[in-house]
This record gives C-alpha cells, sequence and structure tokens, in this order.
C-alpha cells in the first residue's frame, strides 16, 4: 500500500508576477504552498496575492533570495525582463538572450530542486 503524504510541497516561483510565473502560480497554487519572489513596487502583485505568499526582494541580492528560499523545497525560476537594453552591471544577474534573468550567488541559497525555464 502506498504512503500518502499530507503536506504540500513549498515552491518558490522567481518572476511570479510575470506572464508565465502568474500563469504558473495560477495553476498551481491548489497543489503547492507558493512564495511568489516579486520586485518590490512591481505592477501586477495584486493579481496574484490570492495564490501564495508574496516576497518582495531584489533576485541579485544575496539576501533576499536566501531569505526567499528558506523552508523551500523546489525553486521555479521564471524571471525575465521584457527590456532588451536593461543594464545589470554591478550585480550578480545577467540577462540571458531570451531575456531571462539568471544570477550566480557565490553560495547557492539553501533550496531544494532548482527548475528554469529553458533559453
Amino acid at each position: 500500500m502506498p504512503i500518502h503524504h499530507n503536506f504540500k510541497r513549498t515552491v518558490l516561483v522567481t518572476g511570479a508576477a510575470g506572464h508565465f510565473g502568474s500563469s504558473f502560480a495560477q495553476r498551481a497554487a491548489e497543489k503547492y504552498r507558493l512564495r511568489l519572489f516579486v520586485r518590490e513596487g512591481q505592477s501586477g502583485i495584486e493579481n496574484i496575492r490570492e495564490f501564495g505568499e508574496i516576497h518582495a526582494g531584489v533576485l541579485g541580492d544575496g539576501h533576499d533570495l536566501t531569505a526567499a528560499c528558506q523552508g523551500i523545497d523546489t525553486v521555479v525560476h521564471v524571471a525575465a525582463s521584457p527590456d532588451p537594453s536593461a543594464v545589470w552591471e554591478g550585480t550578480s544577474c545577467a540577462i540571458t538572450l531570451s531575456g531571462r534573468i539568471t544570477c550566480f550567488l557565490p553560495l547557492r541559497p539553501p533550496c531544494g530542486k532548482w527548475l528554469s525555464a529553458p533559453d
């Protein structure tokens, strides 16, 4: 007989107020406990509040990301910038050709599995 656990995995969604992140949050909210990582003051936050806990911060800030990762089982990393001229100099983040934000931290935050959108 299979063992069923009565707990929901806790998932951190980066870019949660964006197009893909908000769609994921809406669909995943029933199955997972969500922590929704957004930029402070970003538009669209009010549209996702009902799907999980909002964590506002800066993705390239090691302290913000580490705090967001506390108690997280899985990270769904879909943060991106629609602005091709965005400047990330002086941060630990870079924007890939597809616009996805990739952050390189000296030590990976204490999160579980990492899933990210392909470039």
